[in-house]
């Protein structure tokens, strides 16, 4: 999207956007007074702290089981960053970055 809207004129978006694999809870949390769908959970921090890591439009991901690293999802191409340290983690987790397509 970001190349069409550069030839049009306008403004480019950059996010970055973290995913990890793992358990959480999901659904409406909350009171009978206010009830907020949300999900929560180890995995919903850790991706959170690798959007906050992620540059510009970089997609991180973690805690995919891939014996190479570098398939994921039939047809999405990886590289292995290594072990990243996030916040409120003691060791590091492993993270790949997206680089594009097959």
């Amino acid at each position: 999207l970001n190349l069409g809207w550069v030839k049009s004129g306008m403004p480019v978006i950059e996010i970055g956007i973290g995913i990890a694999e793992g358990d959480v809870i999901l659904g409406n949390i909350g009171s009978h007074e206010q009830v907020n769908y949300t999900a929560v959970g180890d995995a919903v921090n850790v991706a959170s702290r690798l959007a906050g890591m992620a540059k510009g439009n970089d997609i991180l991901v973690s805690g995919i089981e891939s014996e190479t690293g570098t398939d994921f999802g039939g047809g999405i191409k990886l590289d292995l960053l290594g072990s990243l340290r996030v916040r409120g983690r003691d060791s590091g987790v492993p993270t790949y970055q997206v680089v594009g397509y097959r």
